[in-house]
């Protein structure tokens, strides 16, 4: 089986230091468990085409899987290869996890239902969304930056136990 997500790219950019780029896309919120489960922490083969007929959101049919690309010319595989070994895109620290989940509309609905008064409160004194979020993710972990969750230990624990896991248990019976 094959499926299809129908969204609007919202943001594109290089890296070229990875020799990676980040495709962002905008689904329906009730596509998103669906979406998850097809893509997340998987090697994928995406391809991007203009949608038809203004569809929005996850597709799935019984068609077959496309054929293989043909075989890319020996100098394009070595790139290819040296630019993966500079840092493979399978590999995400919790700190590019939790930057990610920042921008992420869904996570920042969490974060508002998981402290209502704590989320108003910086609400109304005029801080952004994903700034909210990523002080709630500071706060919870006792650390002043994300990155200090690379570091193992107890911020690891702790946004496990109480970041990570809980938004996965809401996000999937949303």
């Amino acid at each position: 089986m094959s499926s299809a997500v129908y969204g609007r790219v919202t943001a594109i950019k290089a890296f070229p230091s990875t020799g990676n780029a980040r495709v962002e896309i905008e689904i329906p919120v009730g596509s998103y468990v669906g979406a998850v489960n097809m893509i997340y922490d998987r090697d994928v083969l995406i391809t991007l085409a203009p949608a038809m007929g203004g569809a929005y959101g996850v597709v799935s049919s019984n068609a077959p899987a496309p054929a293989p690309a043909p075989p890319k010319p020996a100098a394009a595989v070595k790139v290819a290869a040296e630019q993966t070994a500079m840092k493979p895109h399978h590999e995400q620290t919790l700190s590019q996890w939790a930057a990610l989940r920042c921008k992420d509309p869904q996570f920042q609905a969490w974060v508002a239902e998981e402290a209502p008064p704590w989320y108003e409160k910086q609400h109304e004194a005029g801080v952004d969304d994903e700034e909210i979020a990523r002080n709630f993710i500071c706060e919870t972990c006792h650390i002043q930056s994300r990155a200090q969750l690379d570091s193992g230990g107890e911020p690891e624990r702790m946004f496990h136990e109480l970041i990570r896991q809980p938004f996965a248990e809401w996000a999937n019976a949303a």
